[in-house]
């Protein structure tokens, strides 16, 4: 059973032996091994500590596990680098954090920027130590993404959740996000690790990924997209149906679109638009791989990382979390609230997103997230900067330009007011496209 201790950190019993200073390990973050790709059994008590919303009686106490921390190496495994002191205290996951990063992420190093005190004597870097009750907002981003981040960071400070914090893995050439650096002077709530690379030899999204679940302290781990726009009540709603349900994982099963090059909002539903035309085992990735949406527990991620892949790697992770665990603790949530504007443009990994209905000015009215999006339409317009980073990227953004002033009484923020309409029959397909 997980324990509370006097720094109101959480831990997870398992098969495996003490550390000296009492604390025990999640699965999948045993004591060192040799750095091998072998799969091992292991039992995880899953009953966390909660500060409210006890789970439910019904729910497991008992996860079975068959995931050791090990990443999947995609891209082929980097030239060996020479291991540095204190690595053999390091877990599975810690060992691959560092060799498929080329020495460039050292888990000791980094376990030290983490907001959470390590017990003295305890063994490793502790980060198989949790915060009860956090939540650990998580982003992977890279330096053309920089005019993203103080949208970024409006949502995570817009968020109603009491603890909560941000972590955000920079990839840059030149400079890091001066925004992000002097915000992270600012606010202790902010983890921003920044790398300098080159274009081609920045980490893949998928490392980055793990890495963010490795600086986290929380609990819980909410993804959020540097792109798009969530609602105050995002993680309230997704953690908090998590803790009552004694769920694992959670992600939207249809959102809401803000198509940035057209300046129209839609509604899409995968399992009305897609299901026709694909078999169980292609649903299953459009459902559930979406990475913007994914709220999860902290442990079972250690267990299960994400693959070391340039783009596409949410699917994979979430799926498998689903296999693990089974589809009544991995669920769908189907956003009629409208927690989250999903930012559709040709700088995401979205591709083409068919829609089953535009949404028009006074339904827009209504949704959690319009105090939000009306801010960024606003920003938008009043920054000239940010209309030509956009112009980089995006074709066709003078239509998006022309709608957002075509202000008055055709609609709020000068978007489409055409409502429940059909989706144009050419957007119908799903591809995914390079990422960050």
């Amino acid at each position: 059973m997980p324990r509370a201790t006097s720094q109101g950190l959480i831990t997870t019993s398992t098969s495996h032996p003490q550390s000296t200073s009492g604390f025990s390990f999640h699965a999948g973050l045993q004591p060192p091994r040799t750095f091998s790709r072998k799969q091992l059994d292991y039992t995880l008590d899953y009953t966390h500590v909660q500060q409210a919303s006890p789970m439910p009686a019904t729910s497991h106490s008992r996860i079975e596990v068959d995931g050791d921390g090990s990443i999947e190496a995609c891209n082929g495994v980097p030239a060996p680098v020479p291991m540095p002191e204190g690595s053999s205290a390091w877990t599975t996951f810690e060992q691959d954090l560092f060799l498929l990063s080329s020495g460039v992420y050292n888990p000791s190093k980094m376990a030290l920027r983490r907001r959470l005190k390590v017990p003295a004597g305890f063994v490793g870097t502790g980060a198989n130590l949790e915060v009860k009750g956090r939540v650990s907002i998580v982003t992977p981003t890279m330096d053309t993404r920089q005019h993203f981040h103080e949208q970024l960071w409006h949502c995570f400070e817009a968020q109603d959740w009491p603890d909560k914090e941000l972590i955000v893995i920079e990839g840059y050439t030149d400079e890091p996000s001066l925004f992000l650096r002097q915000k992270a002077k600012e606010d202790s709530r902010l983890v921003h690790v920044c790398f300098q690379c080159r274009r081609d030899e920045d980490s893949s999204v998928g490392l980055k990924r793990n890495m963010t679940l490795h600086l986290a302290s929380g609990e819980h781990i909410v993804n959020f997209d540097d792109d798009d726009l969530y609602a105050p009540n995002y993680c309230s709603k997704l953690v908090g149906e998590m803790r009552r349900k004694g769920l694992v994982g959670i992600t939207l099963g249809t959102w809401y679109n803000y198509f940035v090059n057209t300046g129209l909002v839609g509604y899409s539903d995968p399992q009305v638009i897609w299901n026709k035309n694909m078999d169980d085992e292609e649903m299953d990735e459009v459902l559930y791989g979406y990475g913007f949406s994914y709220a999860h527990t902290r442990s079972v991620a250690l267990c299960h990382p994400y693959p070391d892949v340039e783009f596409a790697e949410d699917a994979p992770f979430f799926i498998r979390l689903k296999e693990v665990f089974g589809e009544g603790r991995v669920i769908l949530r189907n956003d009629e609230e409208g927690l989250c504007m999903h930012c559709v443009h040709r700088a995401n990994s979205a591709g083409d997103m068919p829609i089953v209905r535009q949404v028009g000015a006074g339904d827009l009215q209504k949704l959690a997230v319009a105090p939000l999006f009306q801010w960024y339409i606003e920003r938008l317009m009043s920054e000239p900067f940010l209309r030509r980073a956009e112009r980089t990227v995006l074709a066709r953004f003078d239509l998006a330009v022309e709608s957002f002033w075509s202000l008055g009484s055709s609609g709020v923020w000068g978007l489409d007011t055409r409502c429940d309409q059909e989706a144009d029959p050419h957007a119908s397909s799903h591809r995914r496209v390079k990422s960050c």
